[in-house]
């Protein structure tokens, strides 16, 4: 990191996303730097996000980076819904994605992240993490056959 990112607060823009769950059974998350945490919801009827997006730039060269480079989406596919979370491009971006999910219990998860801290809790199916990266990764009340990292 550079000295810079000490000097001053990241740049933090939120956004919001939400796919309807009914006949959903995975939620696949594609994420970079930054965090994953994702709680399960008892009689919750929709996948949400609220995504925290921090680039340690100025806020006008912030603006930019994020409008140019920013990739975040979720969608269902099927029996499947989507999420996918990074900055693209050619350009290395200071920065990362803080992602907070809401899944209706019993929604299985399969995650494939980048770098940064996952934390799920209280997801009674399967969760698969193919964990490429570096951070921490702490489940607590998983149910089905429990963890399976790949």
């Amino acid at each position: 990191l550079s000295a810079g990112w000490f000097e001053s607060d990241p740049y933090e823009e939120e956004r919001e996303l939400r796919v309807e769950a009914s006949g959903i059974e995975t939620l696949v998350v594609e994420a970079g730097a930054g965090s994953l945490r994702v709680r399960g919801v008892e009689g919750l009827k929709a996948i949400e996000l609220l995504a925290t997006v921090q680039v340690q730039e100025g806020e006008e060269e912030a603006k930019e980076t994020i409008r140019e480079h920013l990739v975040l989406s979720l969608k269902r596919s099927g029996s499947s819904a989507k999420l996918v979370s990074r900055f693209a491009g050619e350009r290395s971006v200071n920065g990362g994605i803080k992602l907070e999910v809401r899944v209706p219990s019993g929604t299985g998860l399969d995650i494939d992240d980048g770098s940064g801290s996952i934390r799920v809790h209280a997801v009674p199916q399967d969760l698969v993490v193919l964990d490429d990266g570096s951070g921490s990764l702490r489940v607590t009340h998983i149910g089905g056959d429990g963890v399976r990292r790949e």
